[in-house]
């Protein structure tokens, strides 16, 4: 049900009047997302239950968007040391449903399953959002989060695109 409940809070899809078939969403250039559970039980115990794109299985994959870096090791552990030496405060986080908050562009559309509920259980849905394993998916959510860093006055440093910083 959290899934659930997330997927409406950042509005992941969008339900297609009755009307709309997938030969007339085909047409449109849409594909149709196959998807499948993830189950996790995270180091607490707790259970994790996610929603996956098998992006795998899309037949055209936009061309040069896919591509998200990480922090390199040695630049995080370089920086950690000049940080701790010169007095400085470092920052580090984790963002619940990171992709989710980044829009996608890709045109791929799912059939609502039985855990969507009675009143969407076969219905036809664009997918508005980036959904984990959507091959775009990594890009769009760096270029998200690259803009919300910059408006708020972080810069990326020339050696790593993957750490910010900000004079005070």
């Amino acid at each position: 049900d959290k899934q659930l409940g997330e997927f409406k809070q950042f509005g992941a899809f969008e339900t297609m009047p009755d009307h709309v078939t997938p030969h007339s969403l085909k047409q449109q250039g849409y594909q149709y997302l196959h998807t499948h559970w993830i189950y996790t039980i995270k180091n607490d115990g707790q259970f994790k239950i996610r929603m996956v794109a098998s992006g795998n299985r899309i037949s055209r994959r936009p061309e040069g968007i896919t591509y998200c870096g990480v922090v390199y090791p040695f630049t995080a552990n370089a920086l950690a040391v000049i940080a701790h030496a010169n007095g400085l405060h470092t920052f580090t986080g984790d963002i619940t449903n990171a992709y989710l908050r980044a829009d996608t562009s890709e045109k791929v559309y799912i059939r609502y399953g039985p855990e969507f509920g009675p009143e969407r259980e076969g219905k036809l849905a664009i997918c508005r959002r980036a959904l984990y394993g959507l091959p775009e998916s990594a890009h769009a959510y760096s270029r998200y989060i690259s803009g919300i860093m910059a408006s708020l006055g972080w810069t990326r440093i020339s050696t790593d695109q993957n750490i910010w910083m900000r004079t005070v």
